[in-house]
């Protein structure tokens, strides 16, 4: 849940954000929580969504070398991601996603981010 609700959220902005905040909060007084916590026990939010092998709480969330292109044995991979609009939400209602699950057009489509797309 908290995921999605950070979706239009920079990384680089969780420190500061209050839903990233109680997000790190409510993970924190959960003691099954399996992701990295700092050496007090706390969930904080520059460690939320990280995993827990060695190194993967170091540095900026997403690696500088996922914009390096790779492949999947021979099939060349980009992992550059499109960023669409933010806030632009799909499927709210009962109506619209019973449209969508029975491979009905809705006449909505994404809306990629001008500023943000890849070039």
């Amino acid at each position: 849940m908290w995921a999605s609700l950070l979706r239009d959220v920079s990384f680089s902005n969780y420190a500061t954000d209050p839903i990233a905040n109680a997000a790190a909060r409510e993970l924190t007084k959960q003691p099954t929580y399996a992701g990295p916590r700092d050496s007090s026990g706390s969930v904080t939010p520059d460690l939320l969504f990280r995993g827990g092998y060695p190194g993967e709480t170091l540095g900026p969330y997403v690696s500088q070398f996922m914009l390096l292109p790779t492949s999947f044995g021979a099939q060349p991979l980009s992992q550059q991601l499109t960023t669409y609009v933010n806030g632009i939400d799909y499927m709210t209602d009962a109506d619209t996603y019973q449209k969508v699950q029975n491979g009905i057009d809705t006449g909505l489509s994404a809306q990629i981010d001008p500023v943000l797309a890849l070039s």
